[in-house]
């Protein structure tokens, strides 16, 4: 099934977007956020302007088989990868 702000990649599991309640705890933590530990990755990668744009949360039940490799967002084309990070990124 698939809904605006959910929907079931696989049997067992749910792939929940929800742009309205992520701003309320216990998803606003400063932990998720700004904080979190993974930031200086992603602005060391992404540069110090990167923003999140949302969040989302998987919901799996016990048993379900591993998730297959998919994008969490549209794939970027070759041009403007180089347009926006540099052909020699």
């Amino acid at each position: 099934f698939q809904f605006r702000g959910a929907h079931q990649r696989d049997p067992g599991r749910i792939d929940v977007r929800n742009h309205h309640a992520m701003d309320k705890s216990p998803f606003d933590h400063p932990s998720l956020n700004d904080d979190a530990a993974w930031m200086p990755v992603v602005r060391n990668v992404l540069g110090d302007d990167a923003q999140l744009i949302f969040k989302g949360l998987v919901v799996t039940e016990p048993g379900t088989d591993e998730q297959a490799w998919h994008p969490d967002g549209p794939v970027v084309s070759r041009a403007v990868w180089e347009r926006e990070v540099g052909a020699d990124a």
